[in-house]
């Protein structure tokens, strides 16, 4: 909150708190692993229902493609007149998080969502599947393909964020509205980061701004 009032203020510090921000963020994500190896190790010595392969998997995934290059960023922050080189740690940092979420909500499908629906109508089953699998891949690779540009042109393409930023807050309002109807997804909805709707507004603030 902080670091987005020195933003609205027009005050510089706002880069040096983002910094402290990514880098608290990337130790949550470092703070996986534990789980992951107890998800991993248990689910194969215990038959606890708490256990699960699947959820060990997950973590480990986000672990390994996000706190790297989020931790990376983070530091690079620290000396924001290195323009390029923040650029490009931040297409890097963008891609492997919005990669590490596809990992997180797909697997979800996988292990938790799927295996207990047994009323949703066929629509629904193609509408979750679709989003669950396709919807955060596309904006990870619109990510990898803006990081690719950056590092080539040094010089951020404002569309392919805004698409990119739609599609995650896309992949959101779909579960959502999903939930509205099938009662195994309003249960995992807690589970989920579903406050990652709101990306819809930056995402088509930044399409109006890139015309």
């Amino acid at each position: 909150m902080n670091c987005v009032l020195l933003f609205l203020q027009k005050n510089p510090n706002y880069i040096r708190k983002l910094g402290y921000a990514l880098l608290f963020e990337s130790l949550y994500f470092l703070l996986l692993f534990p789980a992951a190896i107890n998800h991993l190790v248990g689910s194969v010595i215990s038959t606890s229902a708490f256990l699960n392969f699947y959820t060990g998997i997950s973590f480990l995934l986000q672990v390994a493609l996000i706190f790297p290059s989020l931790f990376m960023l983070s530091r690079k922050l620290k000396n924001p007149q290195n323009a390029p080189s923040v650029l490009k740690w931040l297409g890097l940092a963008a891609s492997l998080y919005v990669l590490g979420f596809w990992v997180k909500y797909g697997l979800m499908w996988v292990y938790a969502i799927s295996p207990l629906e047994t009323q949703m109508g066929r629509l629904v089953e193609i509408v979750g599947f679709v989003n669950s699998w396709l919807t955060l891949l596309v904006a990870a690779i619109i990510c990898v393909i803006f990081f690719l540009k950056v590092k080539k042109k040094n010089k951020p393409n404002v569309k392919l964020a805004a698409i990119s930023i739609i599609s995650i807050g896309g992949y959101f309002l779909i579960y959502i509205f999903i939930s509205v109807w099938d009662p195994i997804y309003r249960v995992f909805l807690p589970l989920t980061d579903f406050w990652m709707i709101i990306l819809l507004v930056l995402g088509f603030a930044l399409l109006v701004e890139s015309r």
